[in-house]
């Protein structure tokens, strides 16, 4: 997810900063664009803080650990957002290669 909201910042040339925060850098991404129509800073937490901490198996505890249902919705929320960005840089002018 992180990710593609970069290229699509990069394809706009805009600069962002070296942070892991979505909801920031989609906050950078020009007006116009769909992704900006959702809260995408409540993802974070899966895409960055339990990727980065160092020395620990499974870094979150018993009582952070998201449910099923909320593990879920974020999956839904990350392919929504995934696929908007895909939409939105098609609408840039960005073609996949073939």
């Amino acid at each position: 997810m992180e990710k593609g909201v970069k290229a699509l910042l990069v394809w706009h040339a805009v600069d962002f900063p070296p942070r892991h925060d979505l909801g920031l850098l989609v906050g950078l991404v020009p007006a116009g664009a769909t992704i900006r129509e959702l809260n995408l800073g409540g993802l974070t937490v899966y895409a960055v803080e339990q990727r980065h901490v160092a020395s620990v198996s499974n870094p979150m505890n018993l009582n952070d650990r998201p449910t099923w249902d909320e593990a879920e919705d974020a999956i839904g929320e990350a392919t929504d957002a995934l696929a908007r960005v895909s939409a939105d840089l098609a609408s840039a002018g960005w073609a996949a290669p073939s």
